[in-house]
């Protein structure tokens, strides 16, 4: 399940947390994740990675290649891709589904970071996720979405093993679990939500 992790996001009829500002106007068109011509062939891609849907590598992997680039080696993939190898990623399955994420068991990993977002954003711990570059515009992004839909911007991406780790969506995740643990807020939200699964 969501744990309990980091200080509790601050409802209606409190102080707004430090990083949600009404002057920052949301448009839902700043919510779509930036979409990148591939760099790399499809062919190869699932040579190295597996079949990944196209919406998986429209919304993540094209702009992580951009970033770190390819073949997808070295400690900087292997943080992206949570862990696994290239060859296990060549053998997931995926599907997507609606989850009611309270309920989900994540890796010691997992809660590491949404623990280490959620005091950074939330409690102004000035730790490893702090200076995260636009860290905080995601949040206030994921606020807002969450506050109009009710639901998630977009389906994090999650790998089921014996636990639950998270390759994209640490920023929606933790978001998530701060509303679960507000009185107030926890009833505003949908506890299903979509997500892309990679069964390993």
């Amino acid at each position: 399940m969501v744990h309990a992790v980091g200080p509790t996001l601050r409802s209606r009829g409190t102080a707004e947390p430090a990083w949600q500002g009404s002057s920052i106007p949301f448009a839902p068109q700043s919510l779509t994740f930036n979409v990148r011509p591939m760099q790399v062939a499809a062919d190869e891609v699932a040579q190295h990675l597996g079949s990944i849907p196209q919406e998986v590598r429209d919304a993540w992997l094209n702009e992580r290649i951009d970033t770190a680039g390819w073949p997808p080696t070295g400690a900087r993939w292997n943080a992206l891709l949570a862990g696994y190898a290239p060859d296990q990623w060549v053998k997931f399955t995926w599907h997507k589904e609606e989850l009611d994420l309270s309920t989900l068991s994540f890796s010691t990993e997992a809660i590491r970071i949404i623990s280490g977002l959620s005091e950074a954003r939330f409690g102004n711990v000035r730790n490893a996720y702090y200076d995260i570059d636009g860290s905080a515009e995601r949040m206030r992004c994921i606020y807002a979405h969450m506050k109009e839909t009710r639901r998630l911007p977009g389906s994090p991406v999650l790998v089921k093993s014996e636990a639950w780790d998270i390759v994209d969506g640490c920023h929606r995740i933790t978001m998530y679990s701060a509303w679960l643990r507000n009185s107030e807020l926890a009833p505003l939200m949908e506890r299903n939500q979509s997500v892309w699964v990679a069964t390993a």
